[in-house]
């Protein structure tokens, strides 16, 4: 477990079905995402052990998936944080309850997602969007992301005229 100035970031268990069921009740938050229906549970539960099983045998990668709660009593459940990591770079993604947007939160767990990336020694992050979120390409860009064309660093979720934007890691971090 961690913790920003605000927020606690946890591994994503099963445990919190129950939790991503009520923080992404409505279809506002997953409106640009192929998430299960926001309200069952149970396809939580069954989407959340497909993520903590992670990556498929053979595969190279790792699956990183976070939880991000508020740190206040009861730390309800704010958004979500994902990464795949490639080797040398990661791609991310992120969803937050839409009654918790215009907060900060996701810039806060963005940014912590970012450094504990380049602190696993990730060089370069990449992200695709959706042209028509708004909110997730200005959160890119408060972060530090640039709109970009990375050839052979396509995100495997990158849908046909998605956005892709990227981060040097490492130059977040301070490095060379």
């Amino acid at each position: 477990m961690w913790e920003t100035q605000r927020l606690v970031v946890a591994n994503v268990t099963v445990a919190d079905a129950g939790d991503y069921a009520v923080a992404f009740g409505d279809r506002e938050s997953a409106r640009f995402l192929g998430s299960p229906d926001p309200g069952d549970a149970v396809e939580w539960a069954s989407q959340i052990a497909r993520w903590t099983a992670g990556a498929p045998k053979g595969s190279t990668d790792e699956w990183l998936n976070f939880s991000v709660r508020l740190q206040e009593f009861g730390r309800p459940l704010v958004g979500r944080l994902q990464a795949t990591v490639h080797g040398f770079w990661a791609e991310v993604a992120w969803v937050f309850s839409s009654a918790q947007w215009r907060r900060g939160y996701a810039t806060e767990a963005g940014r912590w997602l970012v450094a504990h990336l380049a602190d696993r020694g990730i060089d370069t992050i990449v992200a695709s969007v959706d042209p028509g979120n708004r909110a997730s390409v200005g959160l890119l860009n408060r972060i530090g992301f640039s709109l970009t064309e990375i050839p052979g660093l396509v995100p495997d979720s990158y849908d046909s005229g998605d956005l892709v934007f990227a981060l040097r890691a490492n130059i977040q971090r301070g490095g060379q």
